[in-house]
């Protein structure tokens, strides 16, 4: 794990990058300039100079405040570099902030800049390297990021340890990033043993079912995916993906008409066309092939 001593390296390498900086707050989305990129190596070398000791600001808490509020207006209308913009600014004021940094490596995955993500992800844990934000951020980072192996390594003890001990519950979302760190590996026997067993303790969790569900499909058992898919929509658990996933195993399964039916309930003609052939061609490849194209590799 990364050193706290390391935590202001780290805090300089992103403020270098012309992130971490204070700048007037954004009238709108479009008043946000794009991050200059920046050679880490030279942000790095330079890392001292911006560590200088200076004399003490006083902090604007109203203005913290309202960063806050913008970053999550920005989030909820999925503007990544304006809620990016907003976190970096907190952190360059508040450089300890651990809600700004979760919230500025989880916007430099979205925009895909999975370096700053990564050393952002370490300045969290210098922080609070147990925190389930961390956690379960770093995790999702690592198996985003093509490193299924890497968040396994940290996720699964986790599980392991609970079920020996018999401790209480885990949270959801430790299940589900554990499931789909497996799912990415191909070991789907054991991706499904942890979903069932987050459902024991979250029966009623979405995130969860739809993970197995989609499991099913990529073990090649569309029909089994569709009952439970079903009976999340019976249980009053339906959605968005959900329905994406129903559609998908009715296809897998050769119903296209029923795949038809669900897909158009959120799509319009051309787009449920576009999905009607993308199922079909996915239902022509073999399976290994099909397994690796559901999951984008």
């Amino acid at each position: 794990m990364m050193s706290a001593r390391l935590l202001p390296a780290i805090i300089a390498l992103l403020m270098m990058s012309g992130c971490a900086t204070r700048a007037p707050l954004p009238a709108s989305p479009s008043d946000v300039a794009v991050d200059p990129v920046v050679d880490p190596i030279e942000a790095v070398a330079a890392a001292s100079s911006v560590l200088s000791p200076s004399e003490p600001t006083a902090i604007d808490l109203e203005r913290i405040a309202l960063l806050r509020r913008n970053a999550r207006s920005a989030e909820n209308q999925r503007d990544w570099q304006t809620a990016l913009t907003c976190h970096a600014q907190i952190v360059a004021e508040l450089p300890g902030d651990l809600e700004a940094l979760i919230g500025l490596a989880e916007n430099y995955r979205r925009l895909q800049r999975r370096l700053e993500a990564e050393l952002t992800w370490h300045a969290a844990q210098a922080i609070d390297a147990r925190d389930d934000r961390v956690v379960h951020g770093y995790v999702a980072f690592l198996i985003s990021a093509g490193r299924a192996q890497e968040a396994l390594e940290v996720i699964a003890p986790m599980v392991m340890a609970a079920g020996l001990a018999g401790t209480a519950e885990l949270g959801e979302r430790t299940y589900a990033l554990a499931g789909a760190a497996y799912d990415r590996l191909g070991d789907h026997a054991a991706a499904e043993r942890v979903y069932r067993r987050g459902l024991r303790g979250h029966p009623d969790s979405v995130s969860l079912r739809n993970n197995l569900a989609f499991g099913l499909i990529l073990q090649g058992r569309p029909h089994y995916a569709a009952v439970l898919l079903m009976d999340m929509e019976k249980a009053g658990l339906g959605g968005s993906r959900q329905r994406q996933n129903l559609a998908l195993a009715w296809a897998l399964a050769g119903r296209t008409d029923r795949a038809s039916e669900v897909a158009g309930r959120d799509q319009d003609v051309a787009t449920l066309q576009t999905n009607l052939n993308y199922f079909a061609w996915l239902r022509g490849l073999d399976r290994e092939p099909r397994r690796l194209a559901l999951l984008g590799l």
